[in-house]
């Protein structure tokens, strides 16, 4: 069978595997110049996710064609708006946008977009399929946390918030609170991400003392969750634990921030259903050291081993990202009582001193004998001493990869003998 006769739903499907992510969009472009069958599908899926820009000239072109386009209105299911502060009205072009985009089940506002026309039509459009919401800037004044407190009493039930907080006092704006609170109850989460300017009572509108549905918690590891609020998450299955960046604040390194998550996770400890954890205390993405500003010490990205001991002991899934662990203090953790029985995969930044021995072998073996999958990137770690620094050069300290990273998925394992691996022991002096 030629592919020019395919069903049109079997053309969609394909076009739907093709659509990797929002920067995989080339191959639907291409598919567009195909025929005219193969163009329909690929529309289809192109316009699954858009994105409204009002500082865009193809802003107006987006209201023009899903008001033009019923079809690929439908199509719409995740959508990404954001206003900017042009002194322009554009709730009228966002209510028709939204009013013809009734199938859109994940919105987002985007960070530094003025909220207020994004609620106004977004409360006015009444999206009856809307489940995932995502406002991810802070709201700024009362009167957009007013309009927030609106939409959330006018939405549908969402199983999926995302809050970043407020940028004034929460407590200068009691009556608001008490309508986010009201609001909040109408609503049965199944996850929730909770941002960096979540103070106050915040967290606990969203986590009642009894919420037994919420399955995904997502926590910016400054924001206060109270002990009998976590305690109370029964259902709770996954739980990342994040630094965000906050302009005018004094935000925590890798190290101090893993020590905090120390305490949330022993607060975790008794909940049955909980198997995964994510870690990502790095708001920097990477590693700042090797002379750029403004980190040049590399204890900075060091998770404190102590953390590793507070994991809860149903956990399944461990994934620590852009965050350095210890090789030596690694291994002791694997052979300790701290490791969850029931962990069963790991993925890590390990690390050990420059010119010392590689630990990397002797860890990936122990992890083979456990049966843990991992996903293991290997770093070497020089810590500058100025009494080293004649005959060595350095002048801070260095943070280096020491090969790719290392996956196995429970499959054939021939054992760590790649070239591209460090090697064991310390470098030929001759």
């Amino acid at each position: 069978m030629p592919i020019s006769s395919l069903p049109p739903e079997l053309l969609v499907a394909i076009a739907e595997q093709v659509d990797a992510g929002p920067w995989d969009r080339q191959d639907l472009y291409r598919f567009c110049l195909v025929s005219r069958a193969w163009e329909k599908a690929a529309r289809l899926e192109l316009y699954r996710r858009v994105g409204y820009r009002s500082n865009q000239s193809r802003a107006a072109q987006l209201a023009r064609t899903i008001a033009a386009r019923h079809d690929l209105a439908r199509a719409v299911r995740e959508m990404q708006l954001s206003v900017g502060l042009d002194g322009s009205d554009h709730t009228t072009e966002l209510t028709r946008i939204l009013e013809a985009s009734s199938r859109v089940v994940n919105l987002a506002v985007a960070a530094r977009s003025e909220p207020l026309p994004v609620f106004a039509a977004l409360t006015a459009a009444l999206l009856p399929n809307l489940k995932e919401l995502e406002v991810q800037e802070p709201l700024a004044s009362k009167r957009e946390l007013s309009a927030f407190s609106t939409l959330l009493k006018a939405c549908p039930i969402l199983r999926s918030l995302h809050f970043d907080g407020l940028y004034f006092a929460p407590e200068t704006a009691r009556a608001e609170l008490q309508d986010l609170e009201e609001a909040a109850k109408h609503h049965s989460l199944l996850s929730l991400q909770l941002g960096v300017a979540c103070t106050g009572r915040l967290p606990e509108l969203f986590i009642p003392p009894s919420c037994t549905t919420l399955q995904r918690l997502s926590v910016e590891i400054t924001v206060s969750v109270g002990p009998s609020h976590l305690e109370s998450l029964t259902g709770l299955q996954s739980l990342e634990l994040y630094t965000g960046f906050l302009e005018s604040a004094e935000n925590p390194n890798v190290n101090d921030a893993s020590i905090t998550a120390k305490t949330i996770l022993e607060r975790c400890s008794a909940l049955p259903s909980l198997r995964s954890v994510t870690l990502n205390l790095n708001w920097e993405g990477d590693y700042y050291v090797n002379g750029n500003p403004p980190s040049s010490f590399a204890y900075e990205y060091i998770i404190d081993i102590e953390t590793l001991h507070a994991l809860p002991p149903t956990l399944a899934t461990l994934e620590i990202n852009d965050s350095l662990v210890n090789a030596d203090e690694f291994l002791t953790f694997l052979d300790s009582t701290h490791r969850p029985p029931s962990l069963s995969f790991i993925k890590i930044d390990l690390f050990w001193e420059m010119f010392r021995p590689s630990k990397l072998k002797p860890v990936l073996r122990r992890l083979h004998s456990l049966g843990l999958r991992y996903e293991i990137a290997p770093f070497e770690v020089y810590f500058y001493d100025e009494d080293d620094e004649d005959d060595l050069g350095y002048t801070c300290d260095e943070v280096k990869s020491a090969g790719p990273v290392l996956k196995w998925d429970g499959g054939d394992w021939s054992g760590p003998e790649l070239e591209s691996e460090v090697e064991d022991g310390l470098p030929d002096e001759s």
